[in-house]
């Protein structure tokens, strides 16, 4: 069901099939006054009661128990004033027998989520340990140098224990920059910890699942055309749980599950004020984005995270060669990738979506999520991606400022405004990594496919130079792929920034020159261009590409694209 979509309804049992404009939707549960039913591949809930759907008995359904309401109910989440509460002087635990709600749709009904390493495990949810957590949040702190203790005392918690001294070092020192921590102290410090407390009326009876790698990979037809389709897992939490889950992060009272393995668990914002990974600059923009909110309030909004993906066997959920669809426009664009008005922004990501933000890491994507700190609760959310999954974050906003790039970047004030509300949909894509065999055409196809999947549903598209850093793949070859899964996406303008005109002197003639062509006929000119080529003669292509862009090589016309595309 895509969203404002209504499933209607008469009463009808678990198993039977609805059919609504020749859509069928598989009832899963109904209780009379609520139906749970899949259509379109996404489980949603709808209340509504008409009767303007026709039933039909479903043959292969068996007696079966209903879903009971802790697998397949969604989190109905309380409302939360948007003013900043003070610290409560009784915060209820949560009854051990409170149900647990998932608060994520997922695109299979018959998924079971119940698998090692699926589930969140918060403080909250064991009354023993949130009573710890609760008396360690509850003791006064007179002065900034005091959290240490607060911080030291769930490290010790840890294998490793550690002791935090960050409170007592940075301010006042030159390493504090130009962070205002007295700012802080008054604001921003009060807000973290009412937060914290507030977590088991903000998560009463909600469930967060953990996206498992390769979980967005199993097959979804369309019951219509046959073919495979996206696989999309989505989870939607408010402004305000997302700072709570942030605020335990920080402070180190929320724990990696012990079934999830390490690697599999970055989401420690605690590393950056303890231990070895200590970084004044990332700790300080973080905290910033709680002063912020402690000033400001905390906007009564959501936040959605997506794990979107195909299966790596089998046909893609399109064709390359079979598409039809026109390039879009490229503008090249100066400034920040982060202050276009295109919908959907790029982030070249890491597999393990964050990166090392939190391990003292100054890259693109580590810089993003400091100044965008609640893109970081995907990474409690999210595993390892593989190579046909992406993920995307909607309604994260921006509240910091940084100047410099990498070992250079430094705290640069809050956020000013300067982009436009709504806040962009960051599509997270890790690249292919250069030196490899990136002329075959499975290396072509893996990173077209990927960017394919971010790409759904945009637009506007703001990207630049993916996987051409670290990774070190070749720019016109990454410009060409993100052009043409734009395209086929249906995307209007890729806004494509080059932060520096040395790596990009191409791409404004690559783009007039290819043009005319289709997608398709895009897909056999690279296929005809990389050919010889394989597994990896970067060099001759930069040479071919070069060709293209200054005339000296000839382009396919339209009619010669039509006819190659064919053959």
């Amino acid at each position: 069901m895509i969203e404002g979509d209504r499933i209607t309804h008469a009463q009808h049992g678990e198993g039977v099939v609805l059919k609504r404009n020749g859509v069928r939707a598989r009832v899963l549960f109904d209780d009379g006054a609520t139906i749970w039913a899949e259509v379109k591949d996404i489980v949603q809930l709808t209340t509504t009661k008409s009767y303007d759907v026709s039933a039909e008995p479903n043959p292969a359904a068996v007696a079966r128990t209903a879903p009971s309401v802790t697998q397949n109910k969604p989190a109905v989440v309380p409302s939360v004033p948007a003013a900043v509460p003070s610290v409560p002087a009784v915060v209820p635990s949560v009854p051990a027998a409170v149900p647990r709600v998932p608060a994520a749709e997922s695109s299979e009904a018959g998924d079971d989520e119940r698998v090692p390493g699926s589930r969140l495990i918060l403080p909250s949810d064991d009354p023993s340990e949130w009573a710890y957590v609760e008396e360690v949040l509850r003791a006064p702190i007179n002065k900034l140098a005091e959290l240490d203790v607060v911080l030291t005392k769930f490290a010790a918690l840890d294998r490793e224990p550690r002791t935090c001294s960050f409170f007592a070092d940075i301010p006042g020192s030159a390493e504090a920059g130009t962070f205002d921590f007295d700012a802080f102290h008054a604001s921003g410090l009060p807000l973290l910890l009412s937060l914290a407390l507030a977590m088991p009326s903000l998560f009463a009876g909600v469930e967060l699942p953990i996206f498992k790698t390769y979980s967005a990979c199993m097959a979804v037809l369309d019951e219509l055309t046959g073919h495979a389709r996206l696989r999309v897992h989505r989870l939607t939490l408010s402004r305000r749980q997302c700072a709570c889950l942030l605020a335990h992060s920080l402070l180190g009272s929320l724990k990696r599950p012990a079934d999830v393995q390490p690697n599999d668990f970055r989401f420690t914002l605690s590393d950056l004020f303890i231990g070895t990974a200590r970084s004044p600059n990332s700790a300080t923009t973080v905290l910033n984005y709680f002063t912020m909110l402690g000033k400001h309030g905390i906007a009564d909004e959501t936040l959605t995270f997506e794990r979107r993906g195909y299966p790596a066997r089998g046909p893609t959920p399109w064709s390359w060669a079979h598409s039809d669809a026109p390039l879009c426009d490229v503008v090249i664009t100066d400034g920040s990738l982060e202050d276009c008005a295109a919908d959907v922004h790029a982030e070249f990501a890491n597999a393990y979506v964050g990166g090392g933000v939190l391990t003292g890491d100054f890259a693109m994507e580590e810089l993003l999520f400091l100044v965008k700190p609640e893109l970081m609760v995907a990474m409690a959310v999210h595993n390892r991606m593989s190579d046909t999954e992406a993920v995307t974050v909607s309604g994260a906003r921006q509240f910091s400022l940084i100047s410099g790039y990498g070992s250079s970047f430094a705290y640069a004030g809050a956020y000013d405004g300067r982009r436009a509300d709504p806040p962009p949909t960051v599509c997270a894509i890790d690249a292919i990594r250069g030196g490899g065999p990136a002329m075959t055409e499975a290396a072509l196809l893996r990173d077209l496919n990927k960017a394919r999947v971010a790409f759904d549903g945009a637009r506007e598209v703001a990207t630049g130079h993916w996987g051409c850093g670290a990774f070190g793949n070749n720019h016109d070859l990454m410009f060409i792929k993100q052009w043409m899964a734009a395209s086929d996406a249906g995307v209007r303008t890729m806004h494509y920034h080059d932060f520096d005109r040395r790596q990009s002197h191409n791409v404004v003639p690559l783009s007039r020159k290819l043009r005319h062509m289709s997608v398709g006929q895009l897909w056999a000119f690279v296929r005809e261009l990389t050919d010889d080529l394989q597994p990896a003669n970067v060099a001759q292509f930069s040479i071919r590409i070069r060709e293209i862009a200054t005339g000296k090589r000839q382009v396919p016309s339209a009619q010669e694209a039509v006819a190659r595309a064919i053959e």
